[in-house]
């Protein structure tokens, strides 16, 4: 039964609904975070909704097309501001895809996931607005009954996962294993955080029956980066990452090459040359622009390999100098 509570009082301006859904997180979140599953539960029947596109980063972009049953459709576009797997997302509708303000802020929708000790999910959805005028109208357009109805159908969704052994993630017949001394799942959600059409897919734990680490500990987590399958292991101290293993992204423009780079190296990560660098954990990456690829295949490659090689960060406005 839902727990719905209106904090008009309130300085924040908050509408919020709280539910207890019979499906592990992992399940609502993926409902959440794929475009193709959004779309069977995320605004009341008889509306639904095409198009949806989730771009799962800080800044990616949320978008989706709502269809009324008289032909009415509503565009519901935003980015995410934080996001932490299987527990929190945030987003807003106040910027649009390369934070270009919104024609208008509207409100900050918080979504939380906290998983029960019998694999439901708690989840609680927050909607902040900037003032009365705009909580006001969200109740007006009926906020507790529409999202009464969506939750219905985000359970009835996370329950076909469930129940559908089709519907949820097999191991992949290959995949990259990544060894870490005990930093497995910290690396993982920090790596699907920064990439479009990435998830933690399972999270596998040590058991009473395992000797090797205390019963509750990660073991290893499945993980889809990209749309690439990938295994973090915490195997110990016993072997470290290196360079002879690197995983390589090839980017759109500049800007993205600027925003995974810096993102990588923060925090303990360092630059190494030609587009390559460690981020925290010490995992090898190679960050390539794909103008640069163009460059270093045309007819100017020979001067714009010299100046590859002087770089770290491939800086394309470089390059393309260099081809001249």
């Amino acid at each position: 039964m839902a727990t719905e509570n209106d904090n008009r009082s309130s300085p924040e301006f908050v509408l919020e609904i709280e539910r207890l859904i019979d499906a592990p997180v992992k399940n609502v979140w993926r409902c959440w975070t794929e475009g193709k599953l959004l779309e069977q539960w995320f605004c009341p029947k008889p509306w639904y909704v095409t198009d949806a596109r989730v771009d799962l980063r800080p800044g990616g972009e949320f978008a989706a097309t709502m269809n009324g049953p008289n032909g009415e459709k509503f565009n519901n576009n935003g980015v995410y501001l934080e996001i932490e797997p299987q527990k929190r997302l945030v987003s807003t509708d106040a910027f649009l895809r390369g934070w270009i303000p919104g024609e208008r802020a509207f409100m900050v929708a918080e979504s939380l996931f906290e998983e029960t000790a019998n694999r439901k999910t708690r989840f609680t959805f927050r909607a902040l607005h900037w003032n009365e005028e705009a909580l006001e109208e969200h109740c007006q357009m009926g906020f507790h009954e529409g999202w009464g109805k969506v939750v219905d159908q985000l359970e009835e969704s996370a329950k076909s996962l469930r129940d559908s052994p089709n519907l949820t993630p097999p191991i992949p017949k290959v995949r990259t294993c990544l060894w870490f001394d005990d930093q497995a799942l910290q690396a993982a959600e920090f790596y699907c955080s920064i990439l479009p059409d990435s998830r933690i897919d399972r999270v596998e734990r040590y058991t009473e029956d395992q000797k090797f680490a205390e019963p509750g500990k990660v073991m290893a987590v499945e993980f889809t980066l990209s749309g690439i399958p990938y295994q973090a292991l915490n195997g110990g101290p016993h072997f470290k990452l290196n360079e002879a293993v690197s995983i390589s992204v090839k980017t759109a423009d500049q800007a993205e090459t600027d925003r995974l780079w810096d993102t990588l190296i923060a925090d303990g990560g360092n630059e190494s040359q030609c587009g390559w660098l460690k981020d925290r954990f010490g995992l090898s990456w190679q960050i390539v622009p794909t103008p640069a690829l163009e460059l270093l295949n045309g007819p100017s490659a020979a001067k714009v390999w010299p100046a590859l090689m002087q770089m770290k960060k491939i800086v394309v406005s470089d390059l393309e100098s260099a081809a001249r």
